[in-house]
């Protein structure tokens, strides 16, 4: 990009006021152009972190739930098995995200 401006700057130093004109018009594509690759870049970053942090959490439910589905208890021991998702008082589940 330095590169096409430094030529652009060096061109309109001696150009004729009609090839300036044209060179004005070139170098303002040039920076739209770069502005929106730019923007693109970044969406694309957003997103790329955006699916990262969705796997992450989709992993997490699905080991969450893998965990919830039963407790086993060894048939030598005596005692209650205790659910992980017990409920609140109030009736919300405690645990993992639902």
């Amino acid at each position: 990009m330095d590169h096409f401006k430094s030529i652009l700057s060096k061109g309109k130093k001696f150009a004729k006021p009609e090839l300036k004109t044209c060179l004005e018009e070139f170098e303002e594509k040039l920076n739209k152009v770069h502005a929106e690759k730019k923007e693109q870049e970044v969406t694309a970053r957003n997103a790329q972190a955006h699916q990262e942090k969705m796997g992450s959490l989709e992993t997490f439910t699905s080991s969450c739930s893998s965990g919830v589905e039963g407790v086993e208890v060894d048939s030598n021991e005596e005692g209650e098995v205790i659910n992980a998702s017990i409920e609140d008082t109030n009736g919300s589940r405690r645990g993992c995200i639902s």
